[in-house]
């Protein structure tokens, strides 16, 4: 899954058209022009979401142990057998 396909949603954002990702925020590291959030998934799973870095994300950005939700789109997802 690629950082930059995953959205930071905001908690009454509309799900219509994503797959939601609950997470914990481990680290929100500032690369210049963009933002990576680190998190864990529910199952202890690793993810990042790659966001722009433009006032209103640095202002409504979840700091380290609070609940994120990440958004992926559905037209973005491929779902691959575990073998």
């Amino acid at each position: 899954m690629r950082p930059q396909q995953l959205r930071v949603l905001a908690s009454n954002a509309a799900e219509d058209g994503l797959n939601v990702l609950d997470a914990s925020v481990v680290d929100v590291i500032y690369q210049g022009d963009t933002l990576l959030l680190q998190a864990t998934l529910r199952d202890g799973s690793a993810i990042s979401a790659r966001c722009v870095a433009n006032r209103e994300t640095l202002l409504d950005m979840p700091q380290p142990g609070s609940a994120v939700r990440l958004g992926l789109s559905i037209a973005d997802t491929i779902v691959l057998a575990d073998t």
